[in-house]
């Protein structure tokens, strides 16, 4: 048995801690879900039951089973693409007639099988996103709800199937569709370097933007739900991403860092700030944590305020004026994204500037 991959989620309450491996036994691999901490365990059996949930409401060809064995949750692996990238590459490409029909199977799979139902509200749903606004009562809602359906919890595999994946944040009370699709829309935009704006990709979503205020709230309470210990009062989701159980940590940080830089290009023990928060920008942050490369300063992205109602730590380039920075390192694949970013932070020095070109490990 070989582990290939490996993530731990501990920017939580110790009772949501968990750690993800896929592993590969005699050509098959399978993913494993275990708790970080003894507590945990109970979390790791809801999410086995919440597959029960989703037998409820989706199509079995979409379904992706799992057992529970001593504390762990298996579950088979899909080898394919995740929507997120179909969806990412129409909007590079101009494809957005494309795009908005991946869109269309993307709600569907949040909607599921005779599952609609007019939103009413309960008191677990009070007590995980904290609102209580008249504005949503009638709304349509699920009446299984899986809040966690994102665009890279959706496979379409090599046999041609679709396949919805990690039943982690499933819920049996009503929750608004709207909603629901407001969040992952959200993290779809905060993982990917969209070539639209928030407002452009907003409107393509037909989401009633009239209860925005209120989804805002709720994302930001469940994240506290999720992600503050109020015991030892410590907010795992605003610790930023430095915060990793030290068991983990070497494994953890390897594992995350899907690209590096040419480290000769910069100064070493330089101050270097990495503009971009997506996938090339996380694996910079994790790259510089493991080498020691130079020091970062901090993460900025122009869609910080999206990221920080996720409680990722990460600034505006409105704010780049309260930092001492040697370089911006801006961590996108394409050069042309570079020099427009550069365009965007023509107040900054152009020769602390660098577009470092991503290399894939």
């Amino acid at each position: 048995m070989e582990k290939i991959y490996f993530r731990s989620s501990v920017y939580r309450k110790k009772f949501f801690q968990i750690k993800t491996s896929i592993i590969q036994d005699n050509g098959e691999k399978h993913v494993v879900k275990e708790a970080v901490y003894p507590l945990g365990i109970e979390h790791i059996k809801n999410i086995y039951n919440n597959e029960k949930l989703i037998k409820k409401i989706l199509l079995n060809e979409n379904i992706t089973y799992g057992t529970y064995k001593e504390g762990a949750y298996i579950t088979e692996f899909h080898e394919g693409k995740t929507l997120g990238v179909l969806m990412y590459q129409c909007l590079l490409n101009g494809q957005v007639e494309k795009y908005k029909n991946y869109q269309k199977i993307w709600k569907k799979l949040i909607v599921g099988e005779n599952n609609l139902i007019k939103f009413s509200y309960t008191e677990n749903f009070k007590k995980i996103f904290g609102v209580d606004d008249e504005d949503l009562l009638g709304l349509p809602s699920t009446k299984i709800s899986n809040i966690d359906c994102s665009s890279d919890n959706i496979i379409f595999n090599d046999k041609g199937q679709i396949k919805v994946i990690d039943y982690e944040w499933v819920y049996d009370f009503p929750v608004p569709v709207d909603f629901i699709f407001y969040r992952v829309l959200n993290l779809f935009y905060s993982s990917y370097n969209i070539p639209y704006s928030w407002q452009e990709l907003l409107k393509m979503s037909d989401i009633d933007v009239k209860c925005l205020n209120v989804y805002d709230k709720m994302i930001v309470n469940f994240n506290d739900y999720v992600g503050m210990d109020s015991e030892n009062n410590i907010n795992y989701l605003k610790m930023g991403n430095t915060f990793l159980t030290p068991s983990f940590t070497e494994k953890s940080i390897n594992d995350d860092i899907k690209y590096i830089f040419d480290t000769e290009q910069i100064d070493a023990g330089s101050r270097v700030i990495i503009y971009g928060a997506g996938n090339v920008g996380r694996s910079f942050c994790s790259f510089i944590e493991r080498t020691g490369c130079c020091k970062q300063v901090a993460i900025c992205d122009k869609k910080a305020q999206l990221l920080r109602k996720q409680g990722i730590n990460v600034i505006d380039k409105s704010e780049l004026s309260e930092y001492e920075f040697d370089y911006i390192i801006i961590a996108v694949l394409r050069k042309n994204l570079a020099e427009s970013i550069k365009d965007e932070l023509s107040f900054v020095d152009s020769d602390k500037i660098l577009w470092l070109k991503p290399i894939l490990k």
